[in-house]
C-alpha cells in the first residue's frame, strides 16, 4: 500500500518485490520525461575530456550512476543555477535522488517548487499551448503519502486529475488510499474510474 516499506520475502523474491520494481519502473519513466523536456537539443562540449569535466550535468549522471548522492545534488543543483530556464526539469531529478536517499521532504519541495515555476511560465506565455502537469501533481502526491500527509497527497493527485481526468494513475492511487482509511464505497468508485480511463488508454 502507499507509504510503506518493501518487505521482501527470501522465499518470494519476485512476487514480494514487485511493487519496488514498479517504483522503480515510475522513476525510470519520470527520467525519461526529464531529459524530453529539456528546452532545446542537447550542447556539444567543446574542449574535450576537460570540458565534460567542467560539464554539471554529466558529472551529476556519473556521480548518480556510482552512486554519490550528495555530489550529483551538487552538480545538478549547479546546473540548475547555471541555467534554471534551460535545466528547470533537473529539480525533478534531484528529487529522485532524495528519493534514493529516503529525504522525502527535500524531494516534494523540489517537485512543488518545478511545478510552481512551470505554472509561472504558463502565466506568462502568450500562446494558447499549454502543457498539462499531471505527471507533476501525481508525483507530488505519492511523495505526501509516503510522508503520512494523506491530505495533502489527496489534493495533489485530485490535482492530477483536474490536470487530465483520464490519468488513471492517479485515480487508483485514490482508490487504494481509501482502501486503506476503511472507506471500501469510495475506493471501489476511484478503481472503476481508473480502469475505465485505463482501458480507454490501452
Amino acid at each position: 500500500s502507499v507509504g510503506t516499506d518493501v518487505i521482501l520475502d527470501p522465499g518470494d523474491l519476485e512476487g514480494s518485490f514487485a511493487s519496488g520494481r514498479n517504483f522503480a519502473n515510475k522513476l525510470w519513466n519520470a527520467g525519461r520525461f526529464i531529459l524530453s523536456n529539456l528546452d532545446g537539443p542537447p550542447r556539444p562540449l567543446a574542449g574535450g575530456p576537460s570540458a565534460v569535466r567542467r560539464d554539471e550535468l554529466t558529472q551529476g549522471w556519473i556521480a548518480y550512476a556510482r552512486p554519490d548522492y550528495p555530489a550529483a545534488l551538487r552538480h545538478f543543483d549547479r546546473a540548475v543555477r547555471r541555467d534554471p530556464r534551460r535545466y528547470v526539469w533537473l529539480r525533478a531529478l534531484r528529487a529522485q535522488v532524495f528519493v534514493a536517499q529516503r529525504q522525502y521532504d527535500s524531494a516534494q519541495a523540489e517537485m512543488s517548487t518545478l511545478r510552481s515555476e512551470l505554472a509561472r511560465r504558463d502565466a506568462q506565455r502568450t500562446t494558447v499551448a499549454y502543457e498539462s502537469k499531471e505527471l507533476l501533481d501525481y508525483a507530488i502526491g505519492l511523495l505526501y503519502a509516503i510522508q503520512g500527509q494523506p491530505e495533502r497527497a489527496r489534493e495533489a493527485l485530485q490535482s492530477a486529475l483536474v490536470e487530465n481526468l483520464a490519468f488513471y494513475p492517479a485515480q487508483l492511487t485514490l482508490g487504494d488510499m481509501a482502501l486503506n482509511s476503511g472507506d471500501a464505497v469510495a475506493a471501489a468508485e476511484q478503481y472503476e474510474d481508473g480502469l475505465m480511463a485505463g482501458s480507454q488508454d490501452a
